[in-house]
Protein backbone atom coordinates (compact mmCIF):
# COMPACT_ATOMS: atom_id res chain seq x y z
CA UNK A 1 0.00 0.00 0.00
CA UNK A 2 0.81 4.10 -0.30
CA UNK A 3 2.97 3.41 -3.33
CA UNK A 4 2.20 4.42 -7.27
CA UNK A 5 0.60 1.48 -9.09
CA UNK A 6 -0.26 1.85 -12.97
CA UNK A 7 -3.84 1.07 -13.79
CA UNK A 8 -6.50 1.01 -16.84
CA UNK A 9 -9.30 2.68 -15.64
CA UNK A 10 -12.92 3.40 -17.03
CA UNK A 11 -15.80 5.67 -16.19
CA UNK A 12 -19.11 6.37 -17.00
CA UNK A 13 -22.16 7.91 -16.43
CA UNK A 14 -24.62 6.25 -14.01
CA UNK A 15 -28.47 6.77 -15.86
CA UNK A 16 -30.53 6.48 -12.90
CA UNK A 17 -33.85 4.51 -13.92
CA UNK A 18 -35.71 3.95 -10.25
CA UNK A 19 -35.05 2.44 -7.27
CA UNK A 20 -35.84 -1.38 -8.37
CA UNK A 21 -32.93 -0.62 -11.04
CA UNK A 22 -30.85 0.86 -8.56
CA UNK A 23 -31.08 -1.89 -6.77
CA UNK A 24 -30.23 -4.59 -9.11
CA UNK A 25 -27.01 -2.36 -10.01
CA UNK A 26 -26.38 -2.10 -6.55
CA UNK A 27 -26.50 -6.04 -6.31
CA UNK A 28 -23.25 -6.56 -8.72
CA UNK A 29 -20.82 -5.27 -6.10
CA UNK A 30 -19.97 -6.63 -2.82
CA UNK A 31 -20.69 -3.96 -0.28
CA UNK A 32 -22.67 -0.66 -0.30
CA UNK A 33 -22.72 2.29 2.14
CA UNK A 34 -25.64 4.81 2.33
CA UNK A 35 -25.07 8.14 3.37
CA UNK A 36 -28.37 9.93 4.74
CA UNK A 37 -28.78 13.15 6.52
CA UNK A 38 -28.80 11.47 9.96
CA UNK A 39 -27.10 8.39 8.80
CA UNK A 40 -24.71 6.32 7.97
CA UNK A 41 -25.08 2.70 7.18
CA UNK A 42 -22.99 -0.12 5.69
CA UNK A 43 -24.25 -3.33 3.88
CA UNK A 44 -23.39 -6.36 2.29
CA UNK A 45 -24.44 -5.22 -1.17
CA UNK A 46 -26.61 -8.28 -1.82
CA UNK A 47 -28.56 -7.85 1.19
CA UNK A 48 -29.61 -4.61 0.14
CA UNK A 49 -33.81 -3.52 0.19
CA UNK A 50 -35.52 -0.99 -1.45
CA UNK A 51 -36.23 0.07 1.85
CA UNK A 52 -32.81 1.23 2.40
CA UNK A 53 -32.84 3.75 -0.83
CA UNK A 54 -35.50 5.40 0.51
CA UNK A 55 -33.43 8.85 1.93
CA UNK A 56 -30.06 8.27 0.78
CA UNK A 57 -28.20 11.07 -0.39
CA UNK A 58 -25.01 9.43 -1.55
CA UNK A 59 -24.59 5.67 -1.73
CA UNK A 60 -21.32 4.28 -3.02
CA UNK A 61 -21.41 0.39 -3.80
CA UNK A 62 -18.63 -0.99 -4.53
CA UNK A 63 -15.75 -4.07 -4.68
CA UNK A 64 -11.91 -4.23 -5.82
CA UNK A 65 -12.76 -3.75 -9.20
CA UNK A 66 -15.33 -0.76 -9.51
CA UNK A 67 -17.43 1.37 -8.29
CA UNK A 68 -20.91 2.83 -8.38
CA UNK A 69 -21.60 6.10 -6.79
CA UNK A 70 -24.77 7.52 -7.11
CA UNK A 71 -25.87 10.98 -5.26
CA UNK A 72 -29.28 12.48 -4.92
CA UNK A 73 -29.93 16.57 -4.80
CA UNK A 74 -32.91 18.12 -4.25
CA UNK A 75 -34.68 15.51 -6.12
CA UNK A 76 -31.96 14.78 -8.91
CA UNK A 77 -30.36 11.91 -8.81
CA UNK A 78 -26.85 11.14 -10.72
CA UNK A 79 -24.12 9.07 -10.56
CA UNK A 80 -21.21 7.30 -12.11
CA UNK A 81 -19.49 4.05 -12.37
CA UNK A 82 -15.70 3.52 -12.08
CA UNK A 83 -14.01 0.43 -13.50
CA UNK A 84 -10.31 -0.82 -12.94
CA UNK A 85 -9.14 -3.31 -15.22
CA UNK A 86 -7.26 -4.59 -18.05
CA UNK A 87 -7.78 -1.35 -20.66
CA UNK A 88 -10.37 -2.83 -23.13
CA UNK A 89 -10.81 -0.20 -25.91
CA UNK A 90 -10.01 3.64 -26.37
CA UNK A 91 -12.47 4.51 -23.60
CA UNK A 92 -9.95 3.31 -21.51
CA UNK A 93 -7.29 5.09 -19.69
CA UNK A 94 -4.04 4.52 -18.08
CA UNK A 95 -3.29 6.74 -14.87
CA UNK A 96 -1.41 5.79 -11.61
CA UNK A 97 -3.53 4.93 -8.15
CA UNK A 98 -2.36 4.90 -4.58
CA UNK A 99 -4.09 2.72 -2.32
CA UNK A 100 -4.58 3.34 1.41
CA UNK A 101 -5.64 1.52 4.41
CA UNK A 102 -8.16 4.11 6.68
CA UNK A 103 -8.64 3.54 9.96
CA UNK A 104 -12.61 3.28 11.11
CA UNK A 105 -13.51 4.50 14.45
CA UNK A 106 -14.13 2.43 17.36
CA UNK A 107 -12.64 0.65 20.24
CA UNK A 108 -11.25 -2.43 19.51
CA UNK A 109 -11.94 -4.10 22.69
CA UNK A 110 -15.69 -3.50 22.54
CA UNK A 111 -16.28 -5.16 18.68
CA UNK A 112 -19.31 -7.12 19.31
CA UNK A 113 -19.46 -9.56 16.18
CA UNK A 114 -22.70 -11.10 15.35
CA UNK A 115 -23.75 -14.48 13.83
CA UNK A 116 -25.10 -12.51 10.57
CA UNK A 117 -21.44 -12.05 10.08
CA UNK A 118 -21.86 -7.93 10.57
CA UNK A 119 -19.82 -6.69 13.98
CA UNK A 120 -20.67 -3.53 15.83
CA UNK A 121 -17.61 -0.80 16.31
CA UNK A 122 -18.90 1.70 19.10
CA UNK A 123 -17.02 4.07 21.24
CA UNK A 124 -16.72 5.85 24.78
CA UNK A 125 -19.30 8.48 23.49
CA UNK A 126 -21.74 5.57 22.77
CA UNK A 127 -21.84 5.97 19.04
CA UNK A 128 -21.83 2.40 16.96
CA UNK A 129 -21.83 1.56 13.53
CA UNK A 130 -22.39 -2.15 11.79
CA UNK A 131 -19.81 -3.27 9.37
CA UNK A 132 -21.01 -5.94 6.92
CA UNK A 133 -17.89 -8.17 8.10
CA UNK A 134 -16.15 -9.66 11.21
CA UNK A 135 -14.07 -7.55 13.29
CA UNK A 136 -12.88 -9.43 16.01
CA UNK A 137 -12.28 -8.02 19.92
CA UNK A 138 -8.87 -6.25 19.32
CA UNK A 139 -8.80 -5.76 15.98
CA UNK A 140 -9.29 -2.45 13.69
CA UNK A 141 -11.08 -2.19 10.84
CA UNK A 142 -9.91 -0.14 7.62
CA UNK A 143 -11.54 0.71 4.39
CA UNK A 144 -9.51 0.69 1.49
CA UNK A 145 -9.35 3.82 -0.42
CA UNK A 146 -7.62 3.70 -4.29
CA UNK A 147 -6.47 7.54 -5.12
CA UNK A 148 -6.14 8.25 -8.76
CA UNK A 149 -3.23 10.82 -9.52
CA UNK A 150 -1.59 12.96 -12.39
CA UNK A 151 1.99 13.23 -12.01
CA UNK A 152 3.95 15.99 -13.36
CA UNK A 153 6.72 17.57 -12.53
CA UNK A 154 5.53 20.39 -10.86
CA UNK A 155 2.72 18.83 -8.59
CA UNK A 156 0.65 15.83 -7.83
CA UNK A 157 -2.98 16.08 -8.20
CA UNK A 158 -5.64 14.04 -7.05
CA UNK A 159 -8.30 13.35 -9.30
CA UNK A 160 -10.74 10.82 -8.17
CA UNK A 161 -11.09 8.33 -5.71
CA UNK A 162 -12.90 5.07 -4.93
CA UNK A 163 -13.68 2.40 -2.15
CA UNK A 164 -12.22 -0.68 -3.04
CA UNK A 165 -12.85 -2.80 0.04
CA UNK A 166 -12.73 -3.54 3.86
CA UNK A 167 -9.77 -5.31 5.83
CA UNK A 168 -8.85 -6.29 9.50
CA UNK A 169 -5.48 -5.96 10.88
CA UNK A 170 -4.13 -6.44 14.92
CA UNK A 171 -5.02 -3.22 16.86
CA UNK A 172 -2.13 -0.52 17.99
CA UNK A 173 -2.75 2.39 19.91
CA UNK A 174 -2.53 3.48 16.47
CA UNK A 175 -4.17 1.90 14.22
CA UNK A 176 -1.92 -0.50 11.88
CA UNK A 177 0.09 -3.02 12.76
CA UNK A 178 2.53 -4.09 10.65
Amino acid sequence: MNEFIPVSTHIIAYIYEGAEKLLNDVKQYEYAIIYSITAVRLYKANTLTTEALADFNELRAFDKNGELRVNSFDGTVMGRIRTDGIRQNDEWYHTDAVDEAHLMWGDPKKNQSREDGYTFLSETRGTEIAVPFDVPINKNAFVVVRNYVSKNKERLEFDDWRMMDFKVLEATEYGEKE
